[in-house]
């Protein structure tokens, strides 16, 4: 398994110790995928917003690689295409 490349943004006060976490639970990811996993991305949320009642929050988008004639659904399912 190669490494992750992972980046993480904050906005509002999200210390770096919380940041480095964050990066620190993602890298194994790589090890669920059946096939490559080139980049994460999540951003850590700590301001207030009043449609959402918790104060702090993350959002993470994991990249996966498959060919770029392959369906969707590869992407999705671990790329059987079935």
């Amino acid at each position: 398994m190669s490494p992750i490349n992972i980046e993480v943004t904050a906005r509002g006060k999200v210390s770096r110790r919380v940041r480095a976490e964050a990066r620190t639970k993602l890298d194994p990811l790589g090890g669920f995928s059946k096939g490559p996993v080139p980049g994460a991305r999540v951003v850590l949320i700590q301001e207030p917003n009043p449609r959402i009642s918790l104060l702090a929050r993350a959002e993470a988008e994991v990249n996966r690689q498959v060919g770029s004639s392959a369906p969707a659904r590869r992407a999705v399912d671990g790329g059987s295409g079935r």
